[in-house]
């Protein structure tokens, strides 16, 4: 399983935009979260 940090690394975003994706809070970009969860 792979951290937020190596996540966050990956999809060229911050911890900060992993952690309100996977949260569903704060507005993230349809592009942006697809980045994450490719990643």
């Amino acid at each position: 399983m792979a951290t937020m940090l190596e996540v966050a690394k990956r999809a060229g975003v911050s911890k900060a935009t992993v952690s309100r994706v996977l949260s569903g809070n704060g507005y993230v970009s349809q592009e942006t979260k697809d980045r994450v969860f490719k990643a």
